[in-house]
């Protein structure tokens, strides 16, 4: 139940961050510039304007890019949308859910290769995107619910009836076939959550994967980060030094290093000993805009740096090799609504005035000057179509494929 109440609690306090009023960044865009839409089909009831979906982000698949809704719309309850990728015409939809549905934002839906995993507390769906179809459907009891892939495995933890145990879980896609991974109890006080997930290599080529523990117990809300090699099928290390709780967004491996954020801290860890070597507190850089904290927001490990995006105006950059500043850029718009987007050198994400396409060698916004107005706030990761070099997105009436500029 703590647990219940504590993302009840995050989940809340996300919807008020995305919700309240703040003012543009100036300067205005420049009106003759404006993103190209290539079509746009609608997620919600008519009238558009009287609704609005936390609808899932994009995944493209073959010829079909796959939006969601949580309304009753062309005739089934919630249904999955199969849009075509040309005109945006929806070729099919599906509702087959097993054990019922919720709101797929963020983790809560995965892609492996041909198959979109879809998850709630209850139960995890899983949807043949070639065919349109189930392939398998499975009931997990107080189910993370957020998930991670990796390979050809699906990754989930799920909690005992009193928290204070937590246990992860894998299955293949194209099968259900659920195995215990790693199951932890402690010492029997803290109530215990697993999220965050991050997966990498050794050296020698053994799979690894590190996430956080989120323990609870009265006021006390510190954050573990764990590794266990998946290939030895053993646990490597628990680093308990961070007294601080965190948010969700995933951990991140890179050249025998463990990279995350935690509340208004960045961390680097050793992947091989779980030791911490360095801990920075990026409000001794600069002060956060509207005191958010980085409890939504993503970071990318690009060369020697790493870049940091919480819900605020600001860009950090620091270096990954002892967390000093590299550069503070504070006038990119507010907000980011998912996670990055890497492609072709430039990071793309939703931010409530549109869309941005960071240089993360200096931060520059190459988007800022484009007029974005044709959009409702952006609530999607951006997706990209190499091979069209376009954009999916969605403002939670319509789903967008707009083309990339030609100078990006």
């Amino acid at each position: 139940m703590i647990r219940s109440s504590a993302r009840i609690w995050i989940i809340c306090v996300f919807i008020l961050l995305s919700c309240r009023t703040r003012v543009k960044s100036p300067p205005q865009p420049d009106q003759s510039k404006t993103l190209e839409l290539v079509w746009q089909t609608q997620l919600v009831p008519s009238p558009a304007r009287s609704y609005y979906t936390i609808a899932m982000n994009p995944v493209l698949n073959g010829n079909h890019v796959v939006f969601g809704t949580e309304y009753h719309l062309h005739g089934k309850a919630a249904p999955i949308l199969f849009l075509d990728t040309a005109n945006g015409n929806i070729n099919n939809t599906w509702s087959d859910y097993g054990y019922g549905t919720t709101l797929y934002y963020g983790e809560l839906t995965a892609q492996i290769d041909n198959y979109l995993l879809l998850s709630t507390q209850r139960s995890i769906d899983c949807i043949h995107l070639p065919s349109m179809s189930t392939n398998w459907s499975a009931p997990i009891a107080n189910n993370g619910p957020h998930i991670y892939p990796y390979k050809n495995h699906i990754y989930t933890s799920y909690e005992s009836a009193d928290g204070k145990t937590a246990t992860i879980i894998r299955s293949q896609a194209h099968q259900k076939s659920f195995e215990l991974v790693y199951s932890f109890s402690g010492d029997g006080s803290f109530n215990h959550g697993f999220d965050s997930f991050g997966f990498g290599q050794l050296d020698n080529g053994d799979d690894v994967m590190v996430w956080k523990n989120r323990r609870w117990l009265g006021g006390q809300i510190p954050t573990d980060i764990f590794a266990y090699n998946l290939t030895a099928d053993t646990l490597m290390w628990r680093n308990t030094d961070i007294d601080i709780n965190s948010g969700i967004i995933p951990l991140q491996v890179e050249n025998n290093r463990v990279y995350g954020l935690v509340k208004y801290h960045a961390f680097c860890m050793d992947l091989h000993s779980g030791a911490m070597l360095w801990y920075r507190k990026i409000t001794d850089f600069v002060k956060l805009s509207y005191g958010v904290q980085f409890f939504d927001g993503d970071f990318l490990i690009y060369g020697d740096a790493m870049l940091i995006k919480g819900g605020g105006n600001e860009l950090v950059s620091i270096n990954k090799s002892n967390g000093t500043l590299r550069y503070v850029r504070e006038d990119l718009d507010p907000g980011i609504e998912d996670r990055f987007t890497y492609f072709e050198g430039k990071i793309f994400f939703a931010t409530e005035d549109g869309i941005a396409a960071i240089d993360p060698l200096l931060g520059d916004d190459l988007l800022k000057d484009y007029n974005m107005e044709g959009f409702d706030e952006i609530q999607s990761k951006i997706v990209i179509d190499p091979n069209r070099r376009v954009m999916y997105f969605h403002d939670g009436r319509y789903a967008y494929c707009v083309k990339i500029p030609k100078l990006l």
